[in-house]
């Protein structure tokens, strides 16, 4: 994930094909981003985060709908992709924030054939 500017409300990037803005962030609870691209991929994701009574929650949720090509390139390419990265960007937290080594997980048969098959692509 690269954003232009930093981790602010205003900000655009993305990762991939995939490009949005930040639509609002509140340091430590919230950052929540809206979709500008591609065609036809409409809505927003965001991180929660929720500290209370010595536990800490780290949420991802994705909020939308597709139209267009999206209807069918969501679900065959974007939805594993998009699934893969969201379980690093939380495993990344969890080491962030703990003792614990950072080790990526092993991507499914799948998204490595995904990414194999559109190398040069994306």
């Amino acid at each position: 994930m690269c954003l232009e500017g930093g981790l602010r409300e205003g900000s655009e990037g993305g990762h991939g094909p995939v490009r949005y803005r930040v639509v609002e962030h509140q340091p430590r609870r919230l950052v929540r981003f809206r979709f500008t691209g591609p065609p036809g991929l409409l809505g927003e994701h965001r991180y929660e985060l929720e500290d209370g009574h010595g536990t800490v929650l780290l949420r991802h949720v994705l909020s939308g709908r597709t139209e267009g090509r999206m209807l069918w390139q969501w679900p065959l390419l974007f939805g594993p992709f998009h699934n893969a990265l969201i379980e690093d960007s939380l495993d990344r937290a969890v080491a962030a924030v703990s003792e614990r080594t950072y080790r990526p997980a092993r991507w499914s048969g799948r998204v490595r054939a995904l990414r194999w098959l559109l190398k040069g692509l994306m």
